[in-house]
């Protein structure tokens, strides 16, 4: 007993040691490429982002000023704070970055073909998870916090909307870029490729693993309102990357996701009508219903392929 207690002391020593490593990581490289990305915006485009309100007011209408806005959160945001630190913190755990971030690790091609129609199929079960954590009122003693927590989700919606505005084809493809593809890329590399995988590998346990990187995942948005939906689609994800074994399988939908989203946004603009491109649009409920038995079949599903794609291997 002594034994296995002091084995369990030792990993989690060992891997809130390696967690505070990542932090710094995470916190040194979010704090260079902010301020590395100011100067780079401004020679390159002549926006100084020290006024970052005068500069996203701007943005609403000027998409030179829109396209500085978006330069400064590739860097700051995708490269700086997640993708940087993804590359790196292998080292700090003797590991190959792509051998443990799993970029090169052979799968099974069908999976990036389901991949997509999982997001798609998941997508109404989704919608009336963020249809629920919308409606959750914090008792009266918490008001000042509730609307606090409106107030930042009101700000995150306007932001994302200027950044997403798109009046041509180039200004959209742009968009995709920034919004979509970086982030899905950064993000999946950090919160599975690293969190879900080192959390797995020093307490052996999967589910652990792909909950606790989609419980950081979501809470790291910092969207109170929006926590919820998050954290099951960051735990969809989480499992795709488990039983596909390969990091190209939660990026791909990740980026389509986002991608979504982002015509959604675009569409919206322009067919304002149309009730299913509106933001308070909800499914049936026999349609997120259907939608939750097909996702957790489709997992189920993708379990018996992992057995499968190991025994292969064996």
């Amino acid at each position: 007993m002594a034994d296995s207690s002091f084995l369990s002391n030792n990993r989690f020593l060992f891997f809130f040691s390696r967690a505070l490593i990542l932090l710094g990581m995470v916190l040194f490289f979010l704090s260079v490429f902010s301020l590395g990305g100011v100067y780079l915006v401004k020679f390159l485009t002549g926006y100084d982002l020290m006024n970052l309100q005068e500069i996203i007011s701007q943005a609403k209408t000027d998409q030179a000023a829109r396209n500085a806005v978006l330069l400064f959160q590739a860097l700051a945001g995708s490269v700086g704070t997640f993708l940087i630190p993804s590359l790196l913190f292998p080292k700090a755990i003797e590991r190959n970055a792509h051998g443990f971030i799993r970029t090169l690790h052979p799968f099974r091609l069908y999976f990036l073909a389901l991949a997509p129609a999982f997001i798609l199929i998941s997508m109404p079960i989704i919608g009336l998870l963020q249809e629920w954590n919308q409606a959750v009122k914090l008792p009266a003693a918490f008001a000042d916090y509730e609307q606090m927590f409106q107030q930042m989700e009101q700000q995150a919606r306007e932001l994302t909307e200027i950044m997403v505005i798109s009046p041509n084809a180039k200004a959209f493809f742009i968009s995709l870029i920034v919004m979509a593809l970086l982030p899905a890329i950064a993000e999946e590399f950090f919160f599975r490729g690293i969190l879900q995988n080192f959390t797995r590998s020093v307490f052996y346990n999967p589910h652990l693993a792909v909950w606790f990187a989609a419980f950081v995942f979501s809470a790291i948005h910092g969207q109170f309102y929006g926590f919820v939906p998050r954290l099951v689609l960051g735990a969809f994800l989480g499992y795709l990357y488990h039983y596909s074994g390969s990091i190209w399988v939660p990026v791909l939908a990740h980026f389509v996701n986002n991608a979504l989203a982002l015509t959604g946004f675009v569409l919206l603009e322009k067919y304002p009508n149309v009730a299913i491109f509106k933001e308070d649009y909800h499914f049936p409920l026999w349609v997120s219903l259907l939608s939750a038995v097909l996702s957790v079949l489709m997992l189920i599903w993708f379990h018996k392929q992992q057995f499968r794609r190991l025994e292969a291997h064996e």
